[in-house]
C-alpha cells in the first residue's frame, strides 16, 4: 500500500504479487488519503471465510475519535490492516507505521494501536514486522500487548541496517516465532540474529482447519 514513481524491482515484484492476488479476491480500494478517520473501520470481504478491515491510517486508529500525538510524517500516517478468518486467525500488517521515537520520527502510533485493539480483545496470530523491522518501529510496548505468535520480517539486503537490532530483539521477546525473508543488513554483533529462521525470500502462509 503506498505510491511510488521508481520502476525498481521491487515494485515490480508487489505489482506481479498484488496482480495475482486479485485475480483471486475482491477488487475494492480503501482510500485513507483526506488527512481524516474516515475510512477506519473499513472492511473488505476477501472471501473464503476472510476480511481485511482498516485498523489504522493517518494517524487515526480503530475506536479512537482523535489523531495520535505528533503525527505530522509520512510514516506515522501509515496505513495497518488487520486480516481476519476462521478459527480466530489474525493477520496484523502494520507498513510502516512508527512506534519508537527516532530521529524525527517521534509519534507512538503503534502502542496507541495496540492499546485499541486489545480493548476490542483482538488477539494477534501473525505479525508483519513494521518499517522491515526498522529503529522506529516493533517498540516494547506495542508487542507486549501483542504477544504474535508469530513475527514475519519482510527484508533484503539494504543500506539502513534494516533490521534493527533492538527491534530485533523486542520482536524475539514478544513472538514466539520470528521469521525473515532475507538476512538484512544488521550489524555483525547482534547476537539475536541467530535465533531468526531465514526464509528463502518468500513466505507462504497456509491456514489450515483443526
Amino acid at each position: 500500500l503506498g505510491d511510488s514513481d521508481k520502476d525498481t524491482e521491487s515494485v515490480a515484484e508487489y505489482l506481479d504479487c498484488r496482480d495475482s492476488a486479485l485475480s483471486r479476491f475482491s477488487t475494492k480500494h480503501v482510500v485513507v488519503g483526506d488527512g481524516s478517520a474516515n475510512n477506519i473501520g473499513y472492511e473488505i470481504d476477501l472471501k473464503g471465510g476472510y476480511s481485511a478491515t482498516v485498523v489504522a491510517g493517518n494517524g487515526y486508529v480503530l475506536g479512537r475519535d482523535d489523531q495520535a500525538e505528533n503525527v505530522d510524517k509520512d510514516n506515522e500516517e501509515s496505513i495497518a490492516m488487520l486480516i481476519q478468518g476462521t478459527d480466530d486467525f489474525s493477520f496484523l500488517v502494520t507498513g510502516d507505521l512508527t512506534g519508537n521515537n527516532f530521529s524525527d520520527e517521534d509519534a507512538l502510533v503503534e502502542t496507541v494501536l495496540a492499546n485499541a485493539l486489545e480493548e476490542e480483545g483482538i488477539e494477534v496470530s501473525v505479525l508483519r514486522a513494521g518499517h522491515h523491522g526498522s529503529a522506529t518501529a516493533s517498540s516494547e510496548d506495542f508487542l507486549s500487548t501483542l504477544n504474535p505468535l508469530l513475527s514475519l520480517i519482510s527484508v533484503g539486503d539494504n543500506s539502513y541496517g534494516h533490521p534493527n537490532c533492538d527491534s530485533l530483539n523486542n520482536l524475539h521477546a514478544y513472538s514466539e516465532h520470528v521469521i525473515q525473508t532475507g538476512e538484512g543488513s544488521t550489524e555483525d554483533a547482534c547476537a539475536v540474529l541467530q535465533n531468526s529462521w531465514i526464509a528463502d525470500d518468500h513466505i507462504l502462509i497456509s491456514v489450515m482447519d483443526t
